[in-house]
């Protein structure tokens, strides 16, 4: 049996086939997304697709009914029009908003082989919204697996690529650290890489020392994001060669910020701790990105904070505690005697001010040009402390239904106001 695991996620709003992806644009009726691992195992003509979690984001109504699907594709799925092949189903229902299915398995399920080739594989989140293509299935959101699947023959020469490249938050006009890449010769024969060219040279630059690589060689490059302008930016790496599936490509993303005004606090979140962390430090995002924090998936929501000191604006103390490792903890408070009472706790060691807020009156209430960051408490459930911070109050309410209790200034626990 063949299990495979995927970590990384990028939205994406089209119309698809059963063999021949056609992408469209459509309108979003709901908001769900995959939250923590995906993975599918298959056997024969049967496979098993599997997921952490599905999360219905939406503030109300109820979804269509939601699939997942698995795909094969020439080259990794990034949300364009990409020819490819449906190759599993498994049908969840309907979501409503504010909620989420976990523990998901298909249990065995049919299982159909692409044609013969290497193909790369991908979970696509899909829901009934009765478009023109794919059974009236749309796509809304989707994960991309390292290991390719290769049908027929072996190859005789195959190369595997680092599966993708995430850069985190990157103040315009400014250079990220080198992010490295490998490409390894996995298959029996001599592969001799002929160019690695960037699709976006704007916002990368790379280098690289590839030429011929024999069984069971490597070869190393680094990729280096220059954002020149605000955004999600994104690209890939193009490797040709005379190996199976050549072209084969690392997908390349990061975001332009300003750094000047406010940054992006993301949040993520630990399947199997159960357990939420939200940073707006540009080197934590990118290692939580790219598997270098293992374990920890973003959850698509976040809030603006203010990476200066400011008149008026209270500093944030950062804690971190190990004493309930491995289930390890961060604790963010804008309050000075808060500050002050946990640095005197021996099981939290302070790290750093890491962002200026507004500070809430005592009532909850936060000024104009700013909104609620609620701070709840999951009251030690799973032997661990964990907080989690969040501007949305279909959030909070799904929290407080899970046992978790608020913290805070007022009646419903704003802990600090963020930027708008």
């Amino acid at each position: 049996m063949a299990t495979h695991f995927g970590w990384i996620r990028r939205l994406a709003f089209g119309l698809f086939v059963a063999s021949a992806l056609v992408f469209s644009t459509g309108s979003l009726a709901t908001n769900v997304q995959f939250v923590g691992s995906v993975a599918y195992s298959y056997v024969g003509n049967t496979a098993v697709l599997t997921a952490n979690r599905v999360e219905n984001f939406t503030s109300g109504g109820t979804s269509g009914t939601l699939h997942m699907e698995l795909w094969a594709f020439p080259a990794p799925y990034n949300g364009t029009a990409q020819t490819g092949y449906k190759l599993a189903v498994h049908s969840l229902g309907q979501l409503p908003g504010g909620f989420a299915f976990t523990g998901i398995s298909s249990g065995t399920i049919p299982f159909t082989y692409p044609p013969n080739g290497t193909w790369a594989l991908a979970m696509i989140l899909s829901e009934f919204d009765n478009g023109p293509f794919n059974g009236g299935f749309s796509v809304r959101d989707y994960v991309n697996f390292s290991s390719p699947l290769v049908v027929g023959p072996p190859a005789s020469g195959q190369l595997s690529l680092t599966p993708s490249v995430n850069f985190g938050n990157v103040t315009v006009g400014t250079s990220s650290v080198a992010m490295p890449i490998v490409v390894t010769n996995i298959g029996g024969t001599t592969v001799t890489i002929t160019s690695v060219t960037l699709t976006n040279s704007v916002d990368f630059v790379g280098t690289h020392n590839c030429s011929a690589l024999a069984p069971g060689a490597s070869c190393n490059g680094t990729v280096t994001f220059l954002p020149h302008t605000t955004g999600t930016l994104t690209g890939n790496v193009v490797v040709t060669s005379n190996g199976v599936g050549s072209p084969q490509f690392i997908p390349l993303s990061g975001v332009g910020v300003t750094g000047a005004g406010t940054a992006l606090a993301i949040e993520y979140y630990h399947a199997a701790f159960d357990h939420y962390f939200v940073t707006a430090i540009a080197d934590e995002i990118m290692k939580l990105d790219n598997g270098t924090f293992v374990g920890w998936a973003r959850t698509n929501q976040s809030f603006k904070v203010n990476p200066n000191p400011q008149a008026l604006l209270a500093a944030v103390c950062r804690f971190f505690s190990t004493s309930f490792a491995p289930k390890s903890s961060h604790f963010y408070t804008p309050d000075a005697p808060e500050c002050l009472i946990v640095k005197a706790n021996p099981n939290w060691l302070f790290e750093a001010v890491v962002f200026y807020m507004t500070k809430a009156d005592t009532a909850g209430n936060c000024p104009a040009g700013t909104q609620p960051v609620y701070r709840l408490y999951n009251n030690g459930q799973g032997f661990a402390p964990n907080h989690r911070y969040t501007t949305s109050l279909v959030v909070r309410a799904q929290m407080i239904g899970q046992g978790w209790g608020p913290e805070g200034y007022g009646p419903i626990g704003v802990i600090m106001c963020a930027p708008l």
